[in-house]
């Protein structure tokens, strides 16, 4: 879903709203993440979906004919699962049985059946504000302003 608005608060004034939600999910298997099944007809693997967005706001003010300032403010984040369409009775059914456990048996030359046992999530976020002053004579122009970025990763 995607959206725009536009509004005149004044001749001088414009508002401006942006946003952008996806919802994203992986068709049959995590194939980036090694998700797809281990063995023929086994109920155990991995699925990967987010959804992601983003926005924006900004405030457009002709200060004089030759003077423009703009603020500018937005974000972009969403979550990322990692399986999770995980649940115990992937353990518990006809291709094998572990009574809902993950069993794990380790040496050389064993690979055991299941690919998970659990589901996670990361939802990394970024912010910025700005803030631009356009000075234009003649021909040429001078910009200047503060930027400030934030970035979250959890």
């Amino acid at each position: 879903m995607t959206g725009r608005l536009d509004f005149n608060l004044t001749s001088k004034h414009r508002l401006e709203a942006t946003w952008n939600h996806n919802k994203l999910f992986a068709i049959n298997y995590d194939t980036t993440n090694n998700g797809e099944p281990r063995f023929p007809n086994s109920i155990n693997y991995r699925i990967q979906g987010s959804q992601r967005y983003n926005g924006s706001l900004a405030l457009r003010s002709t200060l004089t004919a030759r003077l423009v300032n703009e603020l500018r403010t937005g974000m972009s984040g969403g979550p990322s699962l990692f399986n999770p369409n995980y649940y115990p009775e992937m353990f518990s059914g006809s291709v094998y049985n572990m009574n809902g456990y993950t069993v794990s048996i380790s040496g050389p030359g064993i690979t055991n059946p299941w690919i998970s046992s659990s589901g996670s999530r990361r939802n990394a976020t970024s912010k910025v504000v700005e803030d631009t002053l356009t000075w234009s004579k003649d021909r040429t122009a001078s910009v200047s302003g503060p930027h400030s970025l934030d970035m979250a990763y959890g």
